[in-house]
């Protein structure tokens, strides 16, 4: 680690499981923390040196690796992986204020999202489009910047308190334990 307070890039934007993922880690907190709006671009910018670290997700414990992380480490990356850090993930579904469960025609998130609440949705939501985002936080940022009465997000609690929506059903997700394992990596150090 480095002595000063360490620049750090991760999958954006903020109030993403990925953010919450990363504050739990006091030492790469003191510096600056950078969004990223896609995983090969926080390995882009570690690899590149204009950051210290990148704080990225792997693997789910219910869908799995995150495929597009491991291929860019594996295949388009020099970089080493100095810890790892597991979060516990809820979900909840957020909408503009006075959005009703039964009023929802559109859910926006990120397929490995959606697919951790399939059984909520098919008994819930079953004729609502799903429409795919980039982050679960991005999804809860676009139904607040595009309010509509048909809209909500699948998205961290924390990511619909930032962008002022109402949460309209908590802990959706259909397995107890689901959690995230994400990686902090860098150009080199000690793995």
């Amino acid at each position: 680690m480095t002595t000063e307070a360490p620049r750090v890039a991760f999958l954006g934007p903020f109030g993403t499981f990925t953010e919450q993922a990363l504050r739990t880690q006091p030492d790469l907190c003191t510096g600056e923390m950078i969004a990223e709006r896609t995983v090969p671009d926080v390995l882009d910018a570690v690899s590149a040196g204009a950051v210290d670290y990148g704080f990225v997700p792997i693997e789910n414990s219910i869908e799995g690796t995150v495929n597009f992380t491991l291929d860019a480490l594996a295949f388009d990356h020099d970089l080493v992986i100095q810890r790892e850090v597991v979060l516990d993930i809820h979900l909840c579904l957020a909408a503009p204020r006075g959005v009703a469960l039964a009023d929802v025609k559109e859910i926006l998130s990120i397929p490995i999202a959606t697919a951790q609440c399939h059984r909520f949705l098919r008994e819930n939501l079953a004729g609502a489009e799903l429409v795919s985002a980039a982050s679960t936080a991005g999804a809860a940022q676009s139904v607040s910047e595009e309010p509509s009465p048909h809209r909500a997000a699948i998205t961290p609690r924390v990511a619909a308190e930032r962008y002022g929506l109402d949460v309209v059903a908590e802990n959706i997700e259909d397995h107890d334990g689901n959690q995230t394992r994400f990686v902090v990596v860098a150009r080199h150090g000690v793995p």
